[in-house]
């Protein structure tokens, strides 16, 4: 797990949502189910709860126009994060792309990407009915373009849910407190990484709290 650039407030997350964030064929909805289990809190996916207030599935949203679809998929994010009960948010790959989306993420959610790699996913979405994984360029071209999007949102990068429910547990980001971040093995389980391609920043633990030693344990 590792502290973004851009995560340069310090995250107070135990009365906030976790929101998971990450491209198609991540492995987000497997993480969020893992991580309902080791927390027991409530959990929401984004595209079955828009496929619910429309009565359409995501396929048929995507027929009628991408546009039309993140207009609903933008209500139901903003409602569930209003929800007063602390909930395991699955988003899918593109809700990042809505700026409304990205400012409720940063008031009332500690946000979870799951940075996996393009090939990964490729290998996880194609066959699918997922819309926007029909073709491979066009796929691997979406995966570059809204890495930054992820990278903008994210308080932390998880590699796996120990990892994520540190963060779920009230961990604190905050830029500069270290100038280098290697590896920290906490309790010989979850470690801190830095982000591929990005400078190191601190992830240090929540006010009065220290990260307690978990078991070891996709969605577009």
């Amino acid at each position: 797990m590792a502290c973004l650039s851009g995560a340069d407030r310090l995250v107070s997350t135990l009365n906030k949502h976790v929101a998971l964030v990450g491209f198609m064929g991540a492995g987000k909805t497997t993480l969020a189910r893992a991580l309902v289990e080791r927390t027991g809190l409530g959990y929401t996916d984004i595209d079955s709860s828009v496929e619910r207030m429309t009565n359409a599935t995501i396929a048929d949203l995507f027929a009628a126009g991408e546009a039309e679809f993140r207009e609903h998929e933008q209500r139901v994010v903003r409602s569930t994060l209003l929800n007063g009960q602390r909930l395991i948010v699955d988003l899918g790959g593109g809700a990042v792309t809505s700026s409304a989306v990205r400012d409720a993420l940063r008031e009332r959610a500690v946000t979870v990407w799951l940075d996996e790699d393009v090939d990964t996913c490729w290998e996880r979405a194609r066959g699918s009915d997922r819309p926007l994984a029909q073709d491979e360029a066009e796929f691997r071209r979406l995966y570059e373009e809204r890495r930054s999007l992820y990278a903008e949102v994210a308080d932390v990068i998880a590699r796996d849910v120990d990892d994520a429910v540190l963060a779920a547990a009230g961990v604190h980001v905050e830029r500069g407190a270290l100038q280098r971040l290697g590896e920290l093995d906490v309790a010989g389980r979850a470690r801190l990484r830095p982000p591929r391609g990005a400078p190191p920043r601190a992830a240090v633990p929540a006010r009065g709290r220290s990260p307690r030693p978990h078991p070891n344990p996709a969605s577009g």
